[in-house]
């Protein structure tokens, strides 16, 4: 049960990640297509071990390594409630229980859809 969890966790935060890339690129006007992921603030384009997940953020400290300039918390944020929500829904799953987590309510599919909404307003309701 320890490796499924490890897994569905990685899964999750692989999720996660690709769902900031959205809401990022969505909001801004950028293809999802095209373009490598990159710093929003210099435009450096990340090296592969910068896209692990939770884990690059922590060792550069939560900094673009190229201008140094500090990377929004959401990003951790959104990666670390999808994997939390994916481990929620698989252990609901192994354990049997027909209720879903607390959090899965009518008041919001997941704090990554919420805190993407939330950027998604914030951006949408900008001047041109």
């Amino acid at each position: 049960m320890a490796l499924e969890a490890l897994l569905l966790g990685a899964v999750g935060l692989a999720v996660g990640s690709f769902l900031t890339v959205v809401v990022e690129r969505t909001a801004s006007g950028q293809t999802l297509v095209r373009g490598r992921s990159h710093c929003p603030r210099c435009g450096t384009v990340l090296r592969w071990v910068e896209l692990l997940p939770l884990f690059s953020f922590l060792v550069q400290g939560g900094r673009c390594r190229s201008c140094g300039q500090a990377i929004s918390p959401r990003y951790f944020v959104i990666e670390l409630a999808t994997a939390a929500l994916f481990l929620a829904i698989g252990a609901a799953v192994w354990y049997g229980t027909s209720a879903p987590p607390p959090f899965l309510t009518a008041n919001g599919f997941s704090p990554a859809a919420s805190v993407a909404g939330v950027k998604w307003e914030t951006c949408s309701n900008k001047s041109p």
